[in-house]
């Protein structure tokens, strides 16, 4: 081989391998931005979900709080009808008592 092919193959060679490499090179970045973006997206519904359960929770111990206020004022008016029952049926008999 004289060396005027010899060194027209050798930047062939060359070129075909640099080439090459930069096709990898772009392989290996588009697959690393796809990497990038999976994991990105990954934490967002991470977030998503965490900030859906800590919603939930708070719904759930608002529901319980309003509950239990809700019991509250249903045994305080339980007693006041109570109150007024004693009150009435001790008034009652003050004026049968005073009639008499």
């Amino acid at each position: 081989m004289s060396r005027g092919a010899f060194t027209k193959e050798w930047w062939r060679l060359r070129d075909e391998a640099e080439a090459s490499t930069s096709t990898r090179l772009r392989a290996e970045e588009e697959d690393l931005l796809l990497l990038v973006e999976a994991e990105n997206f990954a934490q967002e519904l991470e977030e998503r979900l965490r900030v859906e359960v800590e919603v939930s929770e708070l719904k759930a111990e608002e529901g319980e709080r309003l509950r239990f206020e809700a019991e509250e004022l249903v045994a305080q008016e339980e007693e006041e009808e109570r109150r007024l029952r004693v009150e009435a049926e001790a008034t009652r008999l003050r004026v049968e008592e005073e009639v008499r």
